[in-house]
């Protein structure tokens, strides 16, 4: 794991060039764990993401200006961005949506929409190895544990 690590750095000095003056983003999923933990729990291979459409364009450009390669997955009904580097972790683009006064809205396709209440996305700041992430609350990355433990 010790390779990873430095993975892992590399990947989070990233963030802050890539989102520089964005608000509305959130680091979800392991990388928030390990945060929590002061460190990596286990071998990480990407950093998930929640972002606004309208920044979506920008924030994909950047990417690629940071030798980044854009990939796009599909899965029944469901389809997300990847960006993949050597030497870094892939940053998964989960759910690209609009954030709006009250909630967070992410529409996979025409015939299915997921809105997210704001409390649970509420902009909360974790460090992990020196670095700051903007992520969701405490509480919520212990529900997303919960969730995902019944894969």
């Amino acid at each position: 794991m010790e390779n990873n690590i430095e993975q892992i750095k590399n990947s989070l000095k990233v963030i802050s060039q890539i989102f520089a003056g964005f608000e509305d983003y959130r680091v979800i999923g392991s990388a928030l764990v390990a945060a929590i933990n002061n460190g990596a729990h286990r071998e990480l291979r990407d950093i998930d993401l929640l972002i606004d459409e309208k920044i979506y364009r920008e924030v994909s450009k950047r990417f690629q200006e940071q030798g980044f390669k854009k990939v796009t997955k599909h899965a029944p009904g469901f389809e997300w961005d990847e960006y993949q580097k050597d030497n870094c972790l892939t940053f998964g683009v989960l759910l690209r949506g609009k954030f709006t006064k009250d909630y967070f809205e992410y529409k996979p396709n025409n015939f299915i929409s997921l809105t997210i209440k704001n409390d649970y996305l509420k902009p909360t700041s974790y460090e992990l190895y020196g670095e700051t992430l903007r992520g969701i609350p405490l509480r919520s990355v212990y529900e997303g544990i919960k969730i995902a433990s019944l894969n």
